[in-house]
C-alpha cells in the first residue's frame, strides 16, 4: 500500500496552500471512482461455512467490497440471485435446517453472502474492491501506474472549491477531461490485464 503523500507532487503545484485533509479526501474519492469504473482492484477470499456460520467476505484494511465477480462452493461455480427471485424460486430457503448443495448466492447484508440452499463446505469469492471512506492508503498499483490520473481526478474537484486562492474552473475542466480519458481507456482493465489479448465475444450466426 502507498501513502497519500506520494500523490502530492502531482496535486500541490496546481493547488498551492490546499489543506492536506482536503487533498486526501479528493484523492480518496478519485481513487474510488477509478476502481469502480475499471474494476482493477481485485481480491479473493476462501473460507469454510457451516449451517450456523455467516459467510462474511474479508477484504484488506482500507478497502471495501464493491462488487462480487464470482463464487464457488467446493470448487463448483454458483450463480448470483436477488433475494426477491430467491423467495420466488425457494420460498422456504431461510428455514432450511439440513445441509444441501448450494445453487445460488445472495446478499442480506453488505460484505456478506448467503448460500441457497445452505451447505457445509468451502466457499471461494472473487471480488472487486475500492478504497473505503476512511482509507489512509491506496493500492501500490494506483501510485505506480495511475498517480497522475488520480491526481487529475482530485484536482477536478479541488480547483472548483469556491473562495480559495487556487480556484480555477478552466484548469479543473482540463483535469476532469484528463481523468475521464484515463477512465475511458481503462474501462475494461480487469478483463484485459497486461497480456494485450483481445476479450472474447460470443459468435453470432445468421
Amino acid at each position: 500500500m502507498i501513502d497519500f503523500d506520494a500523490f502530492y507532487p502531482h496535486v500541490m503545484p496546481s493547488a498551492p496552500g490546499c489543506p492536506e485533509p482536503t487533498v486526501i479526501n479528493a484523492l480518496r474519492q478519485a481513487a474510488q471512482r477509478f476502481c469502480e469504473t475499471t474494476r482493477a482492484w481485485r481480491c479473493n477470499d476462501t473460507f469454510d461455512v457451516t449451517m450456523d456460520t455467516c459467510a462474511f467476505v474479508c477484504v484488506p484494511d482500507g478497502a471495501e467490497l464493491f462488487e462480487i465477480e464470482a463464487v464457488t462452493f467446493d470448487g463448483r461455480p454458483i450463480d448470483p440471485i436477488s433475494v426477491a427471485e430467491l423467495d420466488r424460486l425457494m420460498p422456504r430457503w431461510r428455514d432450511q435446517t439440513e445441509a444441501a448443495q448450494p445453487r445460488y448466492y445472495t446478499q442480506l447484508d453488505f460484505d456478506t453472502i448467503r448460500l441457497a440452499p445452505a451447505g457445509e463446505g468451502t466457499v471461494q469469492v472473487w471480488a472487486f474492491l475500492k478504497p473505503s471512506e476512511d482509507a489512509d492508503q491506496l493500492p501500490d498499483f494506483l501510485g505506480a501506474k495511475f498517480a497522475r490520473a488520480i491526481a487529475s481526478g482530485a484536482l477536478a474537484d479541488i480547483l472548483l472549491l469556491p473562495g480559495q486562492p487556487f480556484f480555477n474552473p478552466d484548469l479543473a475542466s482540463v483535469h476532469a477531461a484528463r481523468f475521464q480519458s484515463v477512465l475511458d481507456r481503462n474501462f475494461n482493465l480487469n478483463l484485459r490485464g497486461q497480456q494485450r489479448a483481445p476479450t472474447r465475444t460470443r459468435a453470432q450466426f445468421l
